[in-house]
């Protein structure tokens, strides 16, 4: 039986999708070349997109070889329509995540806008023709988790503990409920516009890290929740482009995105976290091809990190 073991593929092969719903790059141990397509529907969105990859095994020591599929006829169809996708269309943004968020569509990143957007509950079919073969896909957009706590603008105090270079430490709780037709959903956040003294400082950032990341588990009667413990530190303004300078905020904007995916795609997550897995799991919602065909849903939510010294 042969297993694909945990080896990263590459840095640029990340998700693609409508949103940012990122993950670590794919593990995966190639015994020969390989087709993979990426795309997960994000509900809401009025974007669809495809990543379609040739990945060949390393021959030496710079690792995997990622070429894109170009010319390939790519379709989803779904709710009553079909949308055919272009390949690196203009307008449209990249299907791999970048340093740049602006970065347009390249080669292999097919995409389009879908009439009506993506629904919940809506099974959508994917259809590719390519010069190698033919790939198929299935999936069902779950509905989004319910947050119920932080609740939106909520303020979240944290305290200073650092200063000529300030650090914040931190802790919050995020509880939910999930429809039964997605997974447990994953987090992610963003911090946004920094404020010293009651006004925004233009040009400014900081840096959010986890130092833990508890879950508990509930009961179906119960919503799910995890408390979230971290650092904010390395505020700073950018003044010119080589002159940055220090700030010590009063608080910092957050946004929150949690994530569920429909179920097919959460254990093929399990799976691969398991360090190995068979070949025949490797793929998910997809024939033809390696990765994943998925649906997801995301609600977000804004809060203010308030910091008290």
């Amino acid at each position: 039986m042969e297993l694909l073991k945990r080896a990263v593929l590459t840095g640029t092969l990340l998700l693609a999708g409508g949103c940012e719903l990122l993950r670590e790059p794919t593990p995966l141990e190639l015994t020969g070349e390989e087709v993979m397509v990426h795309s997960i529907l994000q509900a809401g969105s009025d974007t669809v997109s495809v990543l379609l990859t040739r990945v060949r095994p390393d021959s030496g020591n710079s690792g995997p070889e990622v070429l894109p599929v170009s010319g390939a006829q790519v379709r989803i169809t779904g709710g009553g329509t079909t949308v055919r996708l272009a390949e690196a269309p203009a307008g449209f943004r990249s299907c791999i995540q970048t340093q740049n968020p602006r970065a347009g569509a390249p080669p292999g990143c097919y995409a389009a806008t879908l009439p009506g957007g993506v629904r919940s509950g809506v099974p959508y079919e994917l259809g590719i023709q390519f010069s190698g073969g033919e790939i198929a896909g299935t999936a069902t957009v779950p509905a989004a988790p319910t947050v119920l706590a932080p609740e939106e603008g909520a303020r979240i105090p944290v305290k200073a503990t650092g200063r000529d270079n300030p650090v914040a430490d931190g802790s919050f709780s995020i509880r939910w409920s999930t429809p039964e037709s997605a997974s447990r959903p994953t987090i992610n956040i963003r911090l946004g516009a920094v404020f010293r003294s009651g006004r925004r400082v233009a040009n400014a950032r900081c840096e959010f890290f986890n130092t833990d990341f508890g879950r508990t588990d509930s009961s179906s009667k119960t919503p799910d929740s995890t408390t979230i413990s971290f650092e904010l530190t390395n505020c700073f303004e950018r003044l010119d482009s080589a002159t940055v300078r220090n700030v010590r905020p009063d608080s910092v904007q957050a946004r929150l995105f949690i994530t569920a995916f429909d179920t097919a795609y959460a254990r093929y997550a399990e799976a691969i976290a398991q360090g190995s897995v068979e070949r025949s799991r490797f793929s998910v919602g997809v024939t033809g091809a390696l990765w994943v065909f998925a649906g997801a849903a995301m609600t977000e939510r804004r809060v203010t990190l308030v910091i008290v010294r």
